[in-house]
């Protein structure tokens, strides 16, 4: 304010790494979002060719996938990641949201990496991997809120919370526009939309 001292550097310092600390978590937070809805949109793009290489349609020698099997292989995720959305919670404040974060990463992680070996060997071990997806990824928003709650200030939570949800959403345009192309390439195929 006008008429008072300048505030030495030696106080401001600090205050400017803290907040350029915050600007780091959040960024990390709002990537591993968008790598999340990435991961998840990836297999409703996938879904059709997959069906179709492994037979999995009304009648051999069918076209037509068979939508009883696309239903279970689409909500075999919303298994994983309903039972996961309370504990995730629990245990991001029982064991910090960093820890919960980093293994739930690691299992979509994993699950998006094996799927495509795993669908070859049949229909089951694509619905565990499904399962698993969403055992990883329905710890994520508990996790990340555990984390804007510990290191976001009040006044700007709301803000925070803003970005990793813009975030998502890039997620979900960012595997639309890489995936079909991988999908459609005809030395790449569907398995380049789980690797990239």
């Amino acid at each position: 304010l006008y008429g008072m001292a300048p505030v030495p550097r030696a106080v401001l310092a600090p205050l400017f790494a803290l907040r350029l600390q915050r600007v780091r978590v959040l960024a990390l937070l709002s990537l591993c979002v968008m790598i999340s809805y990435a991961d998840r949109t990836n297999m409703s793009l996938a879904i059709i060719p997959i069906m179709r290489e492994f037979g999995w349609t009304t009648a051999p020698g069918s076209d037509k996938p068979d939508e009883q099997v696309e239903g279970l292989i689409l909500a075999a995720f919303f298994v994983g990641y309903i039972v996961t959305q309370v504990p995730g919670g629990w245990a991001a404040q029982r064991f910090g949201g960093k820890h919960v974060l980093a293994a739930g990463s690691v299992a979509w992680s994993v699950a998006t990496l094996a799927l495509p070996w795993m669908a070859r060997v049949g229909l089951g071990w694509l619905l565990l991997l499904r399962v698993m997806l969403g055992l990883g990824e329905g710890v994520c928003f508990p996790a990340v809120h555990a984390l804007i709650a510990a290191w976001v200030p009040d006044a700007e939570k709301s803000r925070a919370v803003a970005v990793v949800t813009a975030f998502s959403y890039s997620g979900n345009v960012l595997a639309l526009a890489l995936g079909a192309p991988l999908i459609e390439h005809p030395q790449l195929g569907w398995p380049w939309a789980f690797y990239l």
